[in-house]
């Protein structure tokens, strides 16, 4: 009865065994897959690390790229600021006091010359007065001291607008020219100072994200690392 038996359980005896092998070659397989899966997932998150860790660098080289142009805009504006208020102070101090003085001299040449003429009139009539000389000579002469008379008068008012001018209207001008000189600059260190501390704070902003994006990459393959390592204890446990 036993060797009939025996007969009897070789096929499925052989079945038993073609399952087992079959399970066992498809544990393998999963196996390997879910190695090789594992292996790109590691890649992946490598490449993200990576990527991260250069975007966090970009962002700190362009803050410190930005803060130097920014610097060098805010020291041009504080230049021009400075050659504005020297160019309205020297014309406040020197150059307007100086025009003035000019004009006032030229003003005291004018009432010299008018005065030096009238003198001579006066002297040629007190002259003509007490000789005998022919009547169409002294009126020649007279009349060229008079026309050197007219002309001096003339000179002398005309450089008396030009100080009145000069006092209330050119230097004025000028003035105001140079006060809204100094105000535009003021305005524009001050946008150029807004305009540092606006982009400072921007560029201060990519790198704390960058930085988080950084921390959550490695956090992610600290994390998925930790879990692979727990399933393949746990593989190793069934087994």
């Amino acid at each position: 009865m036993r060797p009939n038996s025996s007969r009897r359980d070789r096929p499925f005896l052989a079945a038993a065994l073609a399952v087992l092998a079959a399970s066992v070659a498809g544990c393998s397989s999963t196996h390997v897959e879910a190695k090789e899966a594992k292996e790109k997932d590691e890649a992946k998150r490598a490449r993200t690390v990576q990527v991260a860790r250069r975007k966090l660098e970009h962002a700190r080289l362009e803050e410190e790229s930005d803060a130097r142009k920014h610097a060098a805009a805010v020291d041009q504006a504080t230049k021009e600021l400075s050659l504005a208020d020297e160019a309205l102070q020297d014309f406040q101090s020197k150059e307007a006091p100086l025009k003035v003085r000019k004009a006032t001299l030229e003003v005291k040449e004018k009432e010299d010359s008018l005065a030096e003429n009238q003198e001579e009139l006066q002297q040629l009539e007190l002259m003509y007065a007490e000789q005998d000389l022919a009547d169409k000579t002294r009126e020649m002469v007279l009349a060229r001291t008079k026309r050197r008379l007219e002309q001096a008068t003339k000179e002398l008012a005309l450089a008396r607008d030009e100080l009145t001018h000069l006092q209330e209207d050119e230097i004025a001008a000028e003035l105001a020219k140079l006060k809204l000189e100094v105000s535009d600059k003021e305005h524009d260190r001050e946008a150029a100072e807004i305009d540092s501390r606006v982009a400072a704070s921007e560029k201060a902003l990519a790198v704390l994200e960058a930085q988080a994006a950084l921390a959550a990459a490695e956090a992610g393959e600290d994390g998925d690392a930790g879990a692979s390592a727990g399933e393949e204890e746990g593989e190793g446990d069934d087994d």
